[in-house]
């Protein structure tokens, strides 16, 4: 009886780690298809897709999916892949996207005496324009910096291209032609479901 109950107890907690990583990654897709560019933020982890480009490659490839935990600001030194918060252009409007890269220097602000970072993509042909900052407040003459997000702690190929193909146009034809393809499989099958149980009852 005792194994029997914990046979039972172990496959509620298996299933509900399995519907809290379906509803994890469920949302973490519609939030990709709503907008890209915005981090999924939990518990100080962020989920980022890199930008489609080779600027940080060979150690990070085009649309990786990398996972940024927050850091100190005042740890960090030359050498570090960070993630952070840049405006830019797109499509003639300003937006804000999230940048990686490393970090190649730093200098100290001669208005504020704060600390800016200089970063750079691996394949980039020179460094990025503005410098990080802890909060982009202006940095040695400039309106504003970009915005320190977090240190970069592990990427991922295949989970980053799953979510770009869910992205695509063709992801929603496939997922219809699924559930079709389901849906006859099923029908196909309960009739031989419903005969094999009447032959049991009998």
């Amino acid at each position: 009886m005792q194994k029997t109950k914990g046979k039972k107890v172990r496959k509620i907690i298996g299933w509900m780690i399995f519907l809290s990583l379906a509803i994890f990654f469920a949302g973490f897709f519609v939030l990709q298809a709503i907008s890209p560019r915005l981090p999924l933020d939990i518990v100080g982890i962020g989920f980022f897709m890199v930008a489609p480009t080779q600027s940080m490659e060979p150690e990070l490839k085009a649309n990786d999916l990398i996972i940024v935990r927050r850091a100190n600001f005042d740890e960090l030194k030359v050498g570090d892949t960070v993630t952070f918060m840049a405006e830019a252009r797109q499509n003639g409007e300003a937006v804000t996207i999230a940048i990686t890269h490393n970090i190649v220097g730093y200098q100290i602000c001669s208005e504020s005496g704060e600390k800016g970072f200089v970063t750079r993509g691996i394949n980039a042909r020179g460094r990025d324009a503005l410098y990080m900052t802890a909060d982009g407040a202006a940095f040695n003459g400039q309106a504003s910096s970009n915005v320190f997000v977090g240190v970069v702690s592990s990427s991922s190929s295949f989970l980053g291209n799953l979510f770009a193909y869910f992205r695509s146009p063709h992801a929603m034809v496939s997922a219809i032609l699924n559930m079709f393809i389901l849906m006859i499989i099923y029908l196909l099958i309960k009739p031989e479901k419903i005969k094999d149980n009447k032959n049991k009852e009998y």
